[in-house]
Parts: structure tokens; C-alpha cells; sequence
């Protein structure tokens, strides 16, 4: 009985990777390398992230824009500038001395240091692009978070249910109940605009973009 059990659950997924298959799966990077505006940016980061996390955000790239362009100012003026800890611009910093930070070398140039998250991911312009300033700007578990929420908000915007879901990717059922309620009752115009557009350059281009690895 067990082994006709695990048997009855693999064919089970191998069935939902297949219909998963039929269709793209966004990632960060492209979803954001397709909005137009930074206010479609903006509304996208909103959805994805709890308040706490756009701060910390938004002050990892503040921090990294007075080191790049103001390299005369002290870890205390910026830290009272922005009212970081030292700590956080010491991590900042170190990113900023990794020889690969290629998005913070590619983007930061561009920028003062009044330019928003949403203006610097704007200005990124293509999803290779993009995923360099993310990875300077994020953890790898924040990003794998951020992933997370994207491709289950999308799977669910195309009517898959939670059991399909959890069979595709790894993810929690309270992380998919509170994904499933924002959808249905929150004023979630970052995704819907998002999933549209990603749907329609697909359609457009009749063309594979960065495909979801399961």
C-alpha cells in the first residue's frame, strides 16, 4: 500500500510539472525588466513586500548611493543621515568593495542620491541587469522569498489550487492562504499589471523567456 501510495504521488506531480510546463513562469527579473513606468514598479514592490522589508530596501540603497557618491562622508554622517546602524553600512559598504557587485557598478553611476528603489530598478532596463542590482541589494533567502510569493501570486492569478501548487513548488500553506486573500481582497494592481504584461509579451513574441526551475 505504501509503495502503490508513493507511487500515486509522483505520478501526481510529474502530472502538475506537466501542466505547469505549458505556460511561463515569471520570474523577479523579467516581470520587473517589462514594467513601464516606476510608478508600476513601485505598485509591483508593494504587493510582494511587507512594509519592513521595502525599508530595508530602500535603506540599503540609500546607504549605497551616499558611498558611491559621497566618499568623503563618514560611516556616522551617513548613518545620521540615514539613520541606519553602522553595522548596515558596514554590510553595504562590503558589497560595494566585491569585485562582482556588477549591479551596483552598472546602476549606481546613473543615479543621485535621491533616486528611489523603484527608479533604480526602473533604470535597469533588462532582466540580466535587473538581477545584478537585486543581488546586490538582497540576501539570497530574501530573494528566494520575494520568488516565492511571485510565482505562487501568478500560478494562483491562473486559477491553479493550493494543492497543485504546493506540488510545484515549495511553499507553505499559510505563505499560500495569505497570497490567496491579498489577491481576492487587496488592491494588488502591481501583480495584475505585471501578469499581464508578462502574458503579453509571451503572446507577442511567441518566444520562452527565464523559465521557473523546479
Amino acid at each position: 500500500m505504501h509503495i502503490i501510495t508513493t507511487h500515486r504521488k509522483i505520478y501526481t506531480m510529474q502530472l502538475q510539472k506537466e501542466k505547469f510546463n505549458k505556460f511561463e513562469i515569471p520570474t523577479l527579473y523579467n516581470i520587473i525588466s517589462l514594467l513601464p513606468k516606476s510608478t508600476n514598479v513601485l505598485a509591483l514592490l508593494r504587493d510582494l513586500c511587507t512594509p519592513p522589508e521595502l525599508r530595508i530596501l530602500r535603506e540599503r540603497l540609500t546607504i549605497a548611493l551616499y558611498l558611491q557618491h559621497k566618499p568623503n562622508f563618514s560611516y556616522k554622517m551617513i548613518k545620521n543621515l540615514t539613520g541606519s546602524s553602522v553595522t548596515t553600512i558596514m554590510k553595504v559598504n562590503h558589497v560595494l568593495q566585491n569585485k562582482i557587485c556588477n549591479g551596483y557598478k552598472t546602476i549606481l553611476p546613473q543615479c543621485n542620491i535621491y533616486t528611489s528603489l523603484e527608479e533604480a530598478l526602473l533604470k535597469t532596463g533588462t532582466a540580466e541587469r535587473c538581477k545584478d542590482l537585486i543581488s546586490d541589494l538582497c540576501t539570497t533567502y530574501e530573494i528566494n522569498i520575494f520568488e516565492t510569493r511571485l510565482v505562487v501570486a501568478y500560478l494562483l492569478s491562473k486559477g491553479s489550487s493550493n494543492k497543485e501548487i504546493i506540488n510545484f513548488i515549495s511553499v507553505s500553506t499559510a505563505t499560500l492562504t495569505r497570497i490567496r486573500r491579498f489577491l481576492n481582497y487587496e488592491n494588488n494592481r502591481g501583480y495584475t499589471a505585471a501578469f499581464h504584461l508578462f502574458d503579453k509579451y509571451n503572446c507577442d513574441n511567441n518566444t520562452a523567456m527565464l523559465k521557473f526551475k523546479i
